[in-house]
């Protein structure tokens, strides 16, 4: 017998140095990939102090103490050197891939090495976007990003009265980059330099009672740490920077487009540049997430366009009376009553997440031409328990709409896939990660999934379902006519009318939204329409026993991604 345990006491020190070895031998290659994808989340969150402000409350938790206050930059020399960065941090990624990493980390490197190559796919066109695009440019995002700009700390205001100050050379320097554009004609169309002069002009309209002052102050007085004295302080530098270089940085801004007003084309499709197809493909790739190729994602959307309009006819169809008439729902609007409803209707198919608050707030009166009409704060990643939805009051909304909306930014939408998310314990660098197609794919398809939350079994809430389908899918079918097929302002109009919209200032701004947010509205509705293919695919798998709250467990484990490494993952057995 003793030699048994004699022999056993061997067969298990073997065992356990096995485990030991085979435990460093994974543990070596993951603490190098942590270490990398840590330096990674560092370098780059502090390379913008807007991005760090919003990204993390307390950065020097995360090692990050000394940064240097920066708005960015905008040089083609600093440009061309991130575009270096992303083909050296390509390399890096790609020699752990074939390292022994676990899951998580597996899972963080595909990611990472799909990411970096969509980056890598368009660098020759950096000169291709628009940062100064009237929705999405910097003109118009600044001033929103600091109006919401949160006072945690006395570091805070003096970080943030340092960003405002820089806000004239930023803009010279992005004017330099535009100008760098315009010299290989590439200048954005006569409308929407129109949009952008009129932008800067209406921004320095009300300087003596501007909302980047009575926001600063409102903050200021609500912060609880500061003295009367020093309150009184930060204000007075505020306003004097507004006056001495905000409101004169908007001034010059104006004036430089005015300048460049007669070389501006009529149009700018993204097909009409050099290689401009290509520049699409590409971007197109990069903001879906998908991998199909352009004209396989067209004959999708006019598969399911072709469906949701043939069921849309056959509801009118069988009562006519629909068209016109309306739902009746009892929330009277209370944006509170109806997040509850969803968040209890939706634990039937969706997983229970830690708790979370959730603050309705309206958007302050001096914001409300300048704001969409509901949007979803995204947290900081290490305080992610605080969320605030927004709801501007100058957006009119039925019912009904307003309860879809607020499925899309909080149950099951934004709100919740992010906290969902956040508290998987992901790798930082993820939150770095945008993945368009995931993100706005998912609040889509949970707002698709809402309707039914709305008012079950409702053939009138099918209907106004469908009607957003249907539109949806025919702006993205727009995208792709304009910046792939060539499609004029003329082309766009009439195809528009022969589907309802028939006012032609609609559908002229309609166009003019597309030429210049190319690849947007597929952004949304692709990302959806690859959620329902996933749907589709588990559920061949799992057959009988598909389980719709884990198939939405699995998607929510996994995070935003590429749809073909989620795909990849599947597994209904």
């Amino acid at each position: 017998m003793k030699k048994y345990k004699i022999l056993f006491a061997m067969l298990l020190m073997v065992s356990v140095l096995s485990a030991l070895c085979y435990n460093w031998k994974i543990s070596l290659p993951n603490h190098r990939f942590e270490t990398f994808t840590r330096t990674l989340f560092e370098n780059d969150v502090a390379s913008n102090t807007l991005t760090l402000h919003y990204t993390l409350a307390n950065p020097a938790a995360y090692g990050i103490k000394d940064y240097e206050v920066t708005l960015g930059s905008y040089s083609d020399y600093d440009l061309k050197a991130s575009c270096a960065a992303i083909e050296n941090y390509a390399d890096i990624t790609a020699s752990f891939s074939e390292m022994n990493l676990n899951e998580k980390n597996r899972l963080t490197c595909d990611i990472l090495s799909d990411h970096l190559a969509r980056r890598l796919d368009n660098l020759d066109y950096y000169l291709y976007t628009e940062i100064f695009s009237p929705a999405s440019g910097i003109q118009s995002q600044l001033p929103i990003m600091f109006a919401e700009y949160e006072f945690r700390c006395q570091r805070d205001i003096d970080d943030y009265l340092t960003l405002l100050s820089q806000i004239d050379t930023y803009f010279k320097d992005a004017a330099d980059f535009e100008s760098l554009r315009a010299e290989n004609g590439l200048i954005m169309a006569n409308f929407s330099l129109d949009t952008v002069i009129e932008q800067c002009r209406s921004f320095t309209k009300n300087k003596s009672s501007h909302y980047l002052e009575s926001t600063f102050n409102t903050r200021l007085d609500e912060a609880g740490f500061l003295t009367p004295e020093e309150i009184r302080t930060y204000k007075t530098k505020n306003l004097t920077i507004l006056q001495n270089h905000v409101f004169p940085a908007y001034e010059y801004l104006a004036d430089y487009f005015e300048s460049l007003r007669s070389q501006a084309p009529s149009t700018m499709a993204l097909c009409n540049y050099p290689d401009g197809k290509k520049y699409y493909e590409g971007l197109v790739r990069q903001e879906t997430g998908s991998s199909k190729s352009v004209e396989e994602i067209k004959k999708r959307l006019q598969q399911e366009f072709s469906i949701d309009f043939h069921a849309y006819a056959e509801l009118i169809s069988n009562d006519p009376s629909m068209e016109t008439s309306s739902l009746d729902l009892i929330f009277e609007n209370s944006p509170v009553l109806m997040l509850d409803d969803l968040k209890e209707k939706a634990k039937k198919d969706f997983p229970d997440i830690p708790a979370t608050d959730v603050t309705v707030k309206y958007v302050d009166k001096a914001l409300q031409d300048f704001m969409s009409p509901a949007f979803y704060m995204t947290p900081p990643i290490d305080i992610s328990d605080t969320n605030v939805i927004y709801i501007n009051p100058a957006s009119s909304y039925s019912t009904l709409n307003l309860y879809t909306t607020l499925a899309h930014e909080g149950y099951p939408g934004h709100l919740y896939q992010t906290n969902y998310f956040h508290a998987t314990d992901p790798d930082p660098l993820r939150s770095l990660l945008y993945f368009g197609g995931y993100t706005e794919g998912w609040a889509l398809y949970t707002e698709m999934y809402s309707y039914r939350l709305a008012e079950e079994n409702s053939a009138l809430t099918e209907l106004h379902r469908l009607n957003h389908s249907i539109q949806l899918c025919l702006f993205s079918l727009m995208d792709i006519a304009i910046h792939y097929d060539g499609l004029h302002e003329a082309d766009i109009i009439s195809n528009l009318a022969r589907y309802g919209i028939t006012d032609k200032n609609s559908a002229r701004q309609i166009y003019r939204y597309i030429s210049e947010e190319p690849a947007n509205y597929l952004k949304y509705y692709v990302g959806y329409l690859e959620f329902l293919e996933l749907k589709e695919k588990a559920q061949q798998q799992a057959g009988n026993n598909f389980d719709l709250k884990d198939f939405h467990t699995f998607l929510l484990e996994t995070g935003p991604a590429p749809f073909d490494i989620i795909e990849n993952r599947l597994r209904f057995p």
